[in-house]
Parts: C-alpha cells; structure tokens; sequence
C-alpha cells in the first residue's frame, strides 16, 4: 500500500497547535520545574529568604541548618537531586529568592507588565 504524503503538513507551520501539543507533553507543573540545580545546602540558604518563609507561616527559625533544609523540602520550595546536592524549585525561587537574577532559569528574562485603560471613567 503506498501512502500519499502530499496532503501531510508540518507541525512548525502551525505555532498554536505545537504549543498545545507540548502543554500535554510536558505534565510537570510550572512551579516544580528547577531554577536551580545541584547546589549545596549551604549556598540555598544564601540565595533562599529562609527567615521569611518560617516568619510568614509563624513558626521558629530552626536550630539547625539540616532542620531548615528539611522544612522547604517539605514544602517542595527545594528537593533533593541525585547527586546528593540540592535543586531550588521554581515555586522556591519565584516566593522566597533574595535575588530572582541569581536563578539561571530566571535570570535573563524581562519583567514584563501591562496596564489596561479604563475606557469607562471620566477623563480628567
């Protein structure tokens, strides 16, 4: 049986079905994507607002770095990678990074905003 390939398109041609395509590939919620990967237990607590996180949810700072590192892994803000070391997760470093330009993933990306005009007030 021959297959006639002339009426077969490419999907590159069409942008929005791609998109929608990778959306169901990639099952991985945003947030638990990694913005930073193997590092140690020291250098998350250098580049995680780690007092904040206990301040927001009202309880006491940890005696121990080993305490601390288990409490955001609880709250998949960090997790641990195969090598031993540590990974921040996009939800640690978006919430609780000193500097979100530390964090490869987010570090050459623009801000950007917008603002919608109100048509339906009065001018000035």
């Amino acid at each position: 049986m021959m297959v006639n390939r002339s009426s077969e398109k490419k999907l590159k041609d069409f942008p929005e079905k791609e998109r929608s395509l990778w959306r169901i590939f990639d099952q991985t919620p945003f947030e638990d994507h990694i913005a930073v990967e193997r590092t140690s237990g020291d250098r998350v607590l250098q580049l995680i607002d780690y007092p904040a996180y206990f301040e927001l949810l009202g309880r006491p700072l940890p005696a121990n770095r080993t305490r601390i590192l288990e409490a955001l892994a609880s709250e998949n803000l960090i997790c641990r990678c195969d090598a031993g070391d540590w990974n921040i997760t996009n939800l640690g470093a978006i919430l609780f990074a000193k500097k979100l330009g530390t964090c490869p993933a987010f570090a050459a990306r623009p801000c950007e905003s917008s603002s919608i005009a109100d048509t339906t007030a009065p001018g000035p």
